[in-house]
């Protein structure tokens, strides 16, 4: 890999997983102070854009650029760590002197970077909120192979995190009573059952910023092989319609207080194993995990990066499949198909490629909506199923931000009397259609192998084809 292609992958990766040898331990612990960030109101901008196609997406990607870019560059200078993007939130990790007060007066900073009044060429006033939550302690970092190696963040010191992220209100910064406890009681505010709220930035003395990556060691192991591709293709964000997968693995927690770092890092590569036995075999992406109070969760993806026009059924094939084999950790599984911006988020310093939008919050509502060992999908989801599946229709329930009912049922045993072929490269299925496009492709094809490049630009509405041709 050259040097230029090198730092762009890297930018999809933590600093501290740059700076993980290949050959080091699959877990750590580490002491500093850990920042849950989540940013509202970007779904609703997204629907909104969306209206305006290819224009909109653009709109939306320079927007969303801003914010995550000047949070970052906030972070960088406190000497943070992004490990984590969920969807429209940040996980970020300070370690070393003043953790804590650094952590908190990024905070301070990034909340005053959200609040400042947005427009776009398109929309003139947007109005985006933030609630943070900051815990400060151990934490426990765990290193699985998944086809790539994926860092899960899990342990009492994440959920203590999440906890408080989930109970500050729009517009706070709500520390643990352990995070409170190293700061001056000056800049500390009301006192709650969670934590003590941010009154004021706290002040950082005698700290010299050293921003340090860890970029000798290669990359490559630490990048899914389809980001690798989009990358060196250089994707277009646009606005599509994908199937999301919300996977919670549960009960991490009380495994690492009686068993242990090790148990608990042979369950979670027992999953990731699964995981990535699943999608390989019916077609879906392991697009990210993220934090998850008392564990985590998987983000599985159909229709993204790519399409094979059998989205939906290799959604619950993969969610049947991870359900039925036994990992040692309770999960549960939640399914939705809808229109989702698709695209990198972030800079060019640090940054992901995501999926967001109303239907991947709606997803990630039906798993909280499962239990332990069911799969729950929207019907959007379901009737386009070609495959026979026993379901068990729940019963209609709001979400918050939906005016009408949800529709979904538990998901059971697939059937088997219909065949279905992966469309991997080992295996490709019949292309039927697009002859004279096909014929231009190919002969762009022979030009460019005989020394005359040649650039091909396929455009047209999102579900059309544009990926599978």
């Amino acid at each position: 890999m050259n040097e230029f292609s090198a730092d762009t992958i890297g930018s999809y990766l933590p600093d501290r997983v740059r700076r993980w040898p290949i050959d080091g331990p699959s877990h750590r612990q580490v002491e500093g102070s850990l920042v849950s960030a989540d940013i509202s109101g970007f779904t609703a901008l997204s629907e909104r854009l969306a209206a305006f196609g290819r224009e909109g997406a653009e709109e939306l990607t320079k927007l969303l650029n801003q914010c995550f870019g000047g949070m970052i560059e906030i972070i960088d200078t406190h000497g943070g760590d992004v490990l984590k993007f969920g969807g429209d939130a940040l996980l970020v990790l300070f370690e070393g002197a003043e953790h804590t007060a650094r952590a908190a007066a990024a905070c301070h900073q990034m909340r005053s970077l959200i609040e400042r009044r947005w427009s776009t060429e398109l929309v003139q006033r947007i109005e985006l909120g933030i609630s943070q939550g900051l815990h400060s302690g151990t934490f426990d970092l765990h290193l699985v192979d998944a086809g790539h190696r994926e860092l899960l963040v899990v342990g009492p010191g994440m959920s203590a995190t999440v906890n408080c992220e989930g109970a500050a209100e729009r517009g706070q910064i709500l520390l643990s009573h352990e995070a409170a406890a190293l700061l001056d009681d000056a800049d500390l505010g009301a006192s709650t059952d969670d934590g003590r709220v941010l009154a004021r930035p706290p002040s950082i003395a005698g700290w010299n910023h050293e921003h340090q990556i860890g970029s000798d060691i290669d990359v490559d192991p630490y990048v899914p092989s389809w980001l690798a591709e989009q990358t060196a293709a250089g994707g277009v964000a646009e606005h599509r319609t994908v199937t999301v997968g919300f996977v919670f693995f549960g009960g991490i927690d009380t495994l690492l207080a009686s068993h242990g770092p090790d148990e608990v890092q042979a369950r979670l590569q027992a999953l990731a194993t699964a995981t990535r036995e699943a999608t390989e075999t019916h077609g879906t992406y392991w697009l990210a995990s993220d934090v998850y109070a008392g564990g985590g969760k998987i983000i599985l993806t159909a229709g993204a990066p790519r399409s094979t026009g059998r989205d939906e059924d290799a959604a619950v094939r993969t969610a049947r499949s991870l359900i039925e084999t036994d990992v040692g950790l309770p999960i549960r599984i939640g399914l939705n198909r809808g229109p989702v911006y698709m695209g990198d988020l972030g800079s060019t310093r640090r940054r992901t490629f995501t999926v967001m939008g109303d239907a991947v919050n709606l997803a990630a509502r039906l798993m909280q909506k499962s239990v332990a060992g069911q799969v729950v999908a929207s019907r959007a989801v379901l009737d386009l199923v070609p495959t026979p599946v026993a379901t068990e229709e729940l019963e209609p329930f709001l979400v918050k931000g939906k005016t009408e009912p949800i529709m979904a049922a538990l998901v059971g045993e697939l059937g088997t009397d219909a065949e279905v072929v992966v469309d991997r490269p080992d295996n490709v299925v019949e292309f039927v259609g697009r002859e004279r496009e096909l014929a231009e492709i190919e002969a762009a094809f022979e030009r460019t192998i005989a020394g005359k490049g040649t650039v091909v630009d396929i455009v047209g509405e999102p579900g059309i084809g544009k990926s599978r041709l």
